[in-house]
This record gives C-alpha cells, sequence and structure tokens, in this order.
C-alpha cells in the first residue's frame, strides 16, 4: 500500500527529528518505508509518502499526526 498526505512546514523538522532519527524509527518500528518530500510551491506544506503495509501505515500516520499535534499546540 501507498499513501501520501501533508505535513505542515511548521511541525516537518520534529517528524524528520534530528538527523533522521525519527523517520528511522517510524520506519523500523512498523516495517514501512517514510519519506518526507520537499515544499510543494506556493504552500507552507510538505509531502510525506509511506509505503508498507496497512497496519504498519496506520501506525505509522498515528506517529506523524501525534508530532504534529503537539508542534500546533506550541505555536
Amino acid at each position: 500500500m501507498k499513501l501520501e498526505f501533508l505535513v505542515p512546514d511548521s511541525s516537518v523538522a520534529a517528524v524528520i527529528g534530528k538527523q533522521g532519527q525519527n523517520v528511522r524509527r517510524i520506519n523500523e518500528d512498523n516495517a514501512i518505508v517514510m519519506s518526507v518530500e520537499g515544499r510543494i510551491d506556493k504552500f507552507e506544506y510538505r509531502v510525506v509518502k509511506m509505503e508498507g503495509e496497512k497496519e504498519g501505515i496506520m501506525k505509522g500516520i498515528t506517529e506523524v499526526l501525534k508530532v504534529v499535534h503537539e508542534m500546533q499546540g506550541r505555536v
């Protein structure tokens, strides 16, 4: 399964983590391949791509949304 969704620029650094640590952990913990793509022109969002089994992707999305929610609370 493949999935793409948008994450606000203001949350991307926290989603990626220091030196990509969060992306690696999410990938390993959920047996998925997650990547964060470049910024979309004219928008303040980045594309997050996930590929893997449905269950792993759902868990990965949950982890990313938790980080985004925490970051939105700090703004």
